[in-house]
């Protein structure tokens, strides 16, 4: 099960999650996982990167964010979106979020 959750929404969303991934792909078309702490600033999420992962997201500016499922929950944010890079800091602006079920219920 999905549930799409509007981009103005998802600063009430994102404080019922305890970690983030940015997922991204090198210049190699390698998929890349680096944990993060984004801070979200008018509608868009700042993270600090490291000099290779920006090299990466300056080649490749197409980026997810995942939120994994909490212990005892069920859905996992995912945010797709577009980033830009100046230094170390990337800014990711939201294109896409929805929450999704992870756990398979037993009835």
């Amino acid at each position: 099960m999905s549930i799409p959750v509007p981009l103005d929404e998802l600063d009430q969303v994102i404080g019922r999650f305890p970690s983030v991934y940015l997922l991204s792909v090198s210049e190699q078309q390698a998929p890349r996982a680096n944990a993060v702490a984004p801070t979200l600033v008018d509608g868009r999420f700042v993270v600090g990167v490291g000099r290779t992962t920006a090299q990466h997201l300056a080649v490749h500016p197409k980026v997810t964010l995942l939120w994994p499922t909490p212990a005892g929950e069920e859905m996992a944010l995912i945010v797709d979106g577009t980033v830009t890079v100046d230094g170390q800091q990337a800014t990711i602006t939201p294109t896409w979020a929805v929450l999704h079920q992870t756990v398979n219920r037993s009835t």
